[in-house]
């Protein structure tokens, strides 16, 4: 199969420097859930797939595009003859439909998806750069979207290019300015009712917009390198805050995936800890499964380093993902946090029955069960009927500022009202 450099030979000769360029299309396209094949069945079947991925795609294409791989699960179409925005569209749905349906590797069935993003000459661009840029832009929307589907470029996403690297230069003045914050939701000890720690949740006091939540700049931190000193800054204010809480109290703070890709994550957390102070085992550390499903072996081990420093380790978002009962079994988690989302429909018998297979296989294992996102009395009731150890959730208390702790913690044993 060409690669990109063919691919932009290709396209050199539809987009002759200082001549006419002729009317073609850039497609770039990759894989939705391919990392999951590669963590569940290994490498080799990964290369299988791709190898039928890349035969489908020469099945649904004309005979006159150029299908290329440009690297990993990414592909890109030089679409040429153009002859309308249409044409593309059919095309798009039909890469999109191949690829949904099931591949058979290793005698296994294999779902996965992919985006496109689609630009066009000389709407979009007039050189190959300029297109495979678009196209990316375009891909990104996609996958923004929902995925399993395709976006055609225009202008506007480079408006949201030029906002993100905006969003990148302020929040790097932010973090020298200490503008970054932490807020402290309690987590409450089901049987007892009882304050058993709390979760610090970052937030950005911008100038102008406000408080800004993570949804919102954490990803651009991640993109733009600012994730290790955000995490860095994040994990010594919470030891230090700590610090200051009464005997006992646990603090857990957020890690992104990123940080499982040679961040010097276990130094970076025995640093803030040698630094403020508190006990290590009032240190506990949220993971989501991306972390593990990027290379399983070396999250493993950098999650054993960080055990043997005494902080605990939680499985965050558990049942979003795809091997989340593998990774309860597998990794040396001592708490799994449940999704919000399974309370939320919690009077759906799927749900319930998760929540019970979770709680139940926890148990056997000696791990506790949190569950996010208790917004009800009744919602609380029913998560304690099923056995959960910890909620969390605003029927107790929203995120507050770390000032407002030592009145949340003067009620009598620590126990915690429902709020008003």
């Amino acid at each position: 199969m060409p690669n990109r450099v063919m691919l932009r030979l290709r396209a050199e000769e539809a987009l002759p420097l200082g001549g006419a360029p002729e009317a073609c299309a850039v497609m770039c396209l990759d894989l939705d859930r391919f990392k999951n094949v590669n963590d569940t069945l290994g490498h080799p079947a990964g290369d299988k797939l791709l190898c039928e991925v890349s035969r489908r795609l020469q099945s649904v294409v004309r005979r006159s595009d150029v299908v290329a791989r440009l690297g990993g699960d990414e592909f890109a179409i030089l679409a040429r003859p153009l002859d309308s925005k249409a044409e593309l569209a059919a095309m798009a749905c039909r890469i999109v439909d191949a690829i949904r349906e099931p591949f058979v590797i290793d005698g296994q069935m294999v779902f996965v998806g992919t985006s496109i993003g689609i630009t066009m000459s000389p709407d979009h661009g007039d050189d190959v750069d300029t297109l495979m840029q678009n196209a990316d832009l375009a891909l990104y929307r996609a996958k923004n979207d929902g995925r399993g589907r395709f976006a055609f470029f225009d202008p506007s996403l480079q408006d949201g290019l030029s906002e993100r690297r905006r969003m990148e230069t302020e929040m790097r003045t932010a973090v020298e300015a200490g503008h970054f914050e932490l807020r402290y939701q309690p987590v409450i000890e089901v049987v007892t009712r009882r304050i058993l720690g709390f979760e610090a949740l970052m937030r950005w006091r911008h100038p102008d917009r406000g408080m800004v939540p993570p949804d919102e700049f954490i990803p651009t931190a991640e993109d733009g390198g600012m994730i290790a000193q955000l995490t860095e800054w994040a994990l010594l204010m919470a030891c230090q805050d700590a610090r200051r809480w009464p005997d006992g109290l646990k603090v857990a703070v957020n890690l992104s995936p990123v940080l499982f890709r040679g961040f010097g994550l276990v130094a970076m957390v025995a640093d803030a800890l040698a630094a403020s102070g508190p006990e290590s085992n009032r240190l506990e550390l949220e993971i989501t499964e991306s972390a593990m499903m990027r290379d399983p072996d070396e999250t493993l081990a950098i999650l054993v380093r960080l055990k043997a420093l005494g902080v605990r380790v939680l499985m965050d978002d558990f049942g979003t993902g795809y091997s989340s009962l593998a990774y309860l079994k597998t990794f040396p988690f001592d708490k799994v946090k449940l999704d919000k989302a399974f309370v939320r429909d919690i009077d759906q018998p799927t749900s319930l029955a998760i929540i019970r297979a979770v709680t139940g296989i926890a148990e056997s294992l000696s791990v506790r069960t949190v569950v996010e996102g208790v917004e009800s009395e009744a919602q609380f009731r029913r998560v304690a009927a099923e056995g959960c150890d910890e909620v969390q959730g605003f029927l107790f208390s929203r995120a507050i500022p770390p000032s407002t702790i030592k009145a949340m913690l003067s009620a009598p044993e620590r126990v915690m009202a429902t709020a008003a």
